[in-house]
């Protein structure tokens, strides 16, 4: 139980998380989840998370500034952002939109980012994309459950 990949899901909108969650623990990931960005900052202060997925756009702290935040605490931690807004996720994507500061002094170049609506298979490539980048990460993902190993031979 201690060897699955742990995941801190967080959105404001509590059908998509519990949603989300439920399909990640039938793949056999451990998932926490947090209605806030200032909610979730209080369960990371608490447990360590392998991967982060974040919605951009919350009332009160953004995902961007949920991502600094995190950034500070633990410059290495992967993340996956999703927003239903164009560009939602993507604003630090220089190739994409032009900005006033330097991207890498944010540390968001390995942000991965998921547009909404997405389909389920597009989240769990996404996050075999993300934790693959850590080989000892990688070893416990092929470790996840049979469902998982059936859900990545549709996605090749």
């Amino acid at each position: 139980m201690g060897n699955r990949i742990s995941i801190l899901l967080v959105d404001e909108e509590k059908d998509l998380i519990k949603l989300l969650a439920i399909v990640l623990r039938q793949h056999g990931f451990r998932v926490k989840t947090a209605l806030s960005g200032s909610e979730a900052l209080n369960l990371y202060a608490r447990e360590d998370f392998d991967l982060i997925i974040t919605e951009m756009n919350m009332k009160g702290m953004n995902g961007f500034q949920f991502i600094i935040k995190l950034r500070e605490i633990k410059p290495e931690q992967r993340i996956i952002a999703i927003s239903v807004h164009p560009f939602g996720c993507r604003f630090w994507d220089t190739r994409q939109v032009s900005l006033p500061f330097e991207v890498d002094k944010f540390g968001l170049n390995d942000v991965k980012c998921l547009d909404k609506p997405f389909k389920i298979n597009e989240l769990l490539e996404s996050i075999e994309e993300v934790v693959s980048r850590n080989a000892a990460l990688k070893k416990r993902l092929n470790w996840c459950s049979p469902e998982w190993s059936k859900a990545r031979l549709l996605l090749k």
